[in-house]
Formats: C-alpha cells, structure tokens, sequence
C-alpha cells in the first residue's frame, strides 16, 4: 500500500487503535486481541468480541494487519488465526501516537494558560 497522505488514512477510531496497539508487541488471536484492549482501555472504552472480528477485517482489507500463522486449538476449540501488523499498519500506528500525543501537549498548554 502506498501512503501519501497521512490524513487519509488517520485519525484511527478508538477500538482499530487498540487493536493495533496490542498487535504492536507480538501476532494474536481475536481473543487474546480482544483481551489485551479491554486491560489497556482500562473500561473506558467497550471491547466486544464481536467488535473485535468486526474491526480487524476492516484492518486487514486496509493492510494495515494480516494472518501470521495457525496453530491448532484444543479438542474442543477451532483452529486459532494468529494475526500481526504489516509495516503499512506500524508506520500508520506511529503517526496516530504522534497526532495523539501533539494533541494532548495542545491541551495541556492551552488549560495551564487558562488556569
């Protein structure tokens, strides 16, 4: 995927951030995805399992993830899809912390002015 514009493809919404955020470390499963961005929102923001399959297919038509590999679940479980970020999907990930992060200095420095 080529990018040109960064504000084309940013900003992020809450639950693709996340789920970037968790695949930033290692390749996951939708569950494990989904169990890493409910610790990390911390409650703030609501993770379902279904809202997780939902928004990493949108990432993956995007390119922003892919498959990393399969392994076998138990007896009694399916085949678990262990899915990681492309490089298109970190470079986007940077500039979204970016974008949030000059946005948070913005606010800190306009509410001191006003205090």
């Amino acid at each position: 995927m080529n990018i040109t514009l960064r504000e084309e493809v940013i900003p992020l919404t809450p639950h693709a951030f996340h789920i970037l955020l968790a695949l930033a470390e290692k390749p996951m499963y939708p569950y494990g995805i989904t169990e890493q961005c409910q610790n990390d929102a911390a409650g703030r923001i609501s993770f379902r399992h279904s809202t997780t399959y939902r928004t990493t297919q949108l990432l993956k038509h995007a390119g922003y993830i892919k498959d990393a590999f399969e392994l076998p679940g138990s007896a009694s479980a399916h085949t678990r899809r262990y899915l990681e970020l492309t490089d298109t999907g970190r470079t986007i990930l940077e500039w979204e912390c970016t974008r949030l992060r000059e946005l948070a200095f913005l606010g800190q420095h306009r509410l001191q002015r006003t205090s």
